[in-house]
């Protein structure tokens, strides 16, 4: 009896063992393939990071050329758009003394 379960108790191990080298095998493989899929998205991910890097470069470029061959013109009060609605506005509150003339 005790030889048989010695032998019962080297086979429990054998497969036991088995069992771990397959889950440590499957493991791997998993692993292996998160990886592999983590470095793909890494890759494109500095790709697109590139590509906006770029076209913000070209941008700026852009803007930086626009304004150097169209400066903005400063405008004075009485060049603004909204100085006749201004003076439209003074005129309508003023008393109505300053109103005759």
């Amino acid at each position: 009896m005790a030889r048989i379960k010695a032998v019962m108790n080297e086979r429990r191990l054998a497969y036991e063992g088995a069992v771990k080298l397959i889950e440590d095998a499957k493991d791997k493989e998993e692993n292996a393939k998160v990886q592999q899929y983590l470095a793909v998205e890494q890759r494109q991910g500095r790709k697109y990071l590139q590509r906006r890097r770029a076209y913000e470069a070209r941008k700026l470029e852009q803007q930086k050329l626009s304004i150097q061959e169209n400066p903005p013109r400063l405008q004075t009060p009485s060049e603004s758009p909204n100085a006749t609605l201004e003076a439209h506005v003074e005129q309508q509150t003023a008393p109505p003394s300053t109103l005759v003339a």
